[in-house]
Parts: structure tokens; C-alpha cells; sequence
């Protein structure tokens, strides 16, 4: 989808003040991803109705999602959601 994450380690995790989650380190522009909205330093922690605990999780949602997948993420403290299209 054109972001480029890593699996949030608990200190990061306190650090943003989640669960759980990945970490958006950078966006391609014009990629879906970009054109959701998706920024670094999001930490997404739903996609659709289901938690994301991993870099593997994050990947089957998407992969398994039709159109437009519902994301949501945490950035600077406030949980938001997007929309991501394929």
C-alpha cells in the first residue's frame, strides 16, 4: 500500500502511549498509503474490526481486504481513522 512499517517494541509502544501496533516510518507519495493520509509516525493499531500486533498481521488485513479497508491509527495522542483503498 506504500508504507513502509516496523513492529512497535514496548518501548515505543509506551512511548506513544498504545497497546500495540506498527510503526509508518515512511510513505511513498502517490501510493495509497499517502493518499489515505498515512503519515510517519502513525502507529496503526486497527484495520477494519481487528487489532494489529505485527508487521504479518498488518500485512494479511490488507492483503485479504476488498476495495477499501478502514484504518485506524494514533497520531500525536489522538486515534483517527482512514481510509485505505487498494
Amino acid at each position: 500500500a506504500g508504507a513502509e512499517v516496523v513492529d512497535l517494541k514496548p518501548e515505543l509502544a509506551r512511548y506513544f502511549e498504545v497497546s500495540s501496533g506498527v510503526l509508518v516510518v515512511d510513505v511513498a507519495p502517490g501510493t495509497p498509503a499517502a493518499i489515505a493520509g498515512i503519515v510517519p509516525g502513525d502507529v496503526i493499531t486497527r484495520i477494519d474490526q481487528v487489532g494489529v500486533r505485527s508487521v504479518e498481521d498488518l500485512r494479511f488485513g490488507v492483503s485479504v481486504a476488498e476495495d477499501s479497508l478502514p484504518v485506524t491509527l494514533i497520531r500525536e495522542g489522538a486515534s483517527r481513522q482512514v481510509l485505505l483503498r487498494k
